[in-house]
């Protein structure tokens, strides 16, 4: 797409809820040995503390179990926490879109890297 710029930056709501629009991501090689599933990174800048950087995976991508980085996670609930499942958003005009739903949480317990 043209008109895809690789990047956005939006602020969430007051409840932390956050919304934006993109293009599927495809697959992609990082080395002769290794194809990357798609996924959407994603760089968390809390008000306090040290920024946050994820990816949100695409659930129906059979790529996944090949990716030592989401394989890495150490444990399938981890996994499906930054996996997502779209389904075809109906009310939208372009009949092709998808939307699905993805929480990001902060200082999940053995991850934190701020101490209080």
């Amino acid at each position: 797409d043209p008109n895809f710029l690789g990047f956005g930056h939006f602020p969430t709501g007051e409840d932390g809820a956050y919304r934006f629009r993109s293009i599927k991501p495809a697959p992609y090689p990082d080395s002769a040995a290794w194809l990357r599933p798609p996924h959407i990174h994603f760089t968390v800048f809390p008000p306090i503390g040290s920024e946050w950087t994820t990816q949100m995976y695409l659930a129906s991508e059979s790529l996944n179990n090949k990716g030592f980085l989401r394989s890495a996670l150490g444990s399938d609930y981890i996994r499906k926490s930054v996996t997502v499942e779209f389904r075809p958003a109906t009310s939208a005009p372009d009949k092709d879109a998808h939307i699905g739903h993805s929480d990001i949480v902060l200082g999940m317990l053995g991850v934190t890297r701020d101490k209080a």
